[in-house]
């Protein structure tokens, strides 16, 4: 007998859910009304909804901007309206942003202001300006920004540019903690390392960085070693051999090879030199790790 095949029932999916949008972290779910922005704060490892510091000095503006902020689900810290109040509340509030208005009424202007507290803090600062002179314009480039509003303004650009200047901090903020990590980590190398700029030809250029490990083994101060050009640390009865070296390093990204080096006071140590290839900005670096072959 043969088998029957029979009809598939249909299958009722449940309506997907139109309550408020979740955000989980580690297990727990935090609900905020619908449309609310919302960012991960990593000084309390929760999610919150971002801070801003309001800073002008016409109290209706003030009051105008922070009622949109409210809106768009902002928290708004406070509304100073000279600089030395936008410096001290920025200390006492930490703020994920602050808005400061360039020309504010006593001593300190905005951009002063925002340099004290960038200098001070980790957070954004946006201008926003009723003046779009270039007085104004050169007054903002003196203090770095994250960003420039010409009032007036509609919300959807003060919104572009809240998301824009957390977008970029955040960026700003990785390559921050990658360069501290890659500088603790070449201090700490117990190898002589320096770090050296290659031409569009393949050719060694200046000497942009060494560790503490390196002027030991050479017994020269930083000043003399940085800017210096790489190959001049070669001596000179192993310099035929160099351009060999940099060939190997260009065509497979790493090259391993012994040389003496010229050092302080006679000194003419020999290494076995371990060097890589890599990009920085687009621009062509080696890194090349030297260890004393003792006898």
């Amino acid at each position: 007998m043969q088998g029957t095949i029979l009809p598939a029932k249909p299958v009722h999916f449940p309506a997907p859910r139109t309550r408020n949008p979740v955000h989980r972290l580690q297990g727990v779910a935090l609900s905020f009304p619908a449309g609310t922005p919302a960012h991960y704060d990593l000084r309390q490892d929760t999610m919150t909804k971002p801070r801003i510091l309001v800073v002008e000095d016409d109290a209706i503006i003030a009051m105008e901007i922070a009622e949109r902020l409210n809106r768009m689900g902002y928290e708004v810290t406070g509304t100073p309206a000279t600089g030395e109040e936008a410096v001290a509340a920025a200390a006492r509030d930490r703020p994920d942003l602050v808005l400061m208005d360039i020309r504010l009424r006593g001593p300190m202007d905005g951009t002063e202001a925002a340099g004290r507290i960038t200098s001070q803090t980790d957070m954004p600062v946006i201008y926003i300006t009723a003046y779009s002179d270039q007085e104004t314009r050169e007054r903002a480039h003196q203090t770095f920004s994250y960003g420039y509003i010409i009032k007036p303004f509609n919300d959807q650009q003060l919104l572009c540019a809240i998301d824009m200047a957390f977008s970029n901090h955040a960026l700003h903020r990785k390559v921050k903690e990658s360069e501290e990590q890659f500088r603790t980590l070449f201090e700490n190398i117990s190898d002589a390392c320096f770090l050296y700029g290659i031409s569009p030809e393949g050719t060694p250029g200046r000497i942009v960085e060494v560790n503490a490990a390196a002027l030991s083994l050479l017994g020269l101060p930083r000043d003399e070693l940085v800017g210096k050009e790489y190959a001049l640390l070669n001596d000179v009865c192993c310099r035929q051999g160099f351009p060999g070296f940099m060939e190997q390093l260009m065509k497979n990204g790493h090259v391993r090879y012994e040389m003496i080096l010229n050092g302080k006071d006679g000194r003419h140590p020999l290494v076995e030199i371990n060097a890589h290839l890599f990009l920085l900005h687009d621009r062509s670096m080696a890194i090349a790790l030297a260890r004393e072959m003792l006898s």
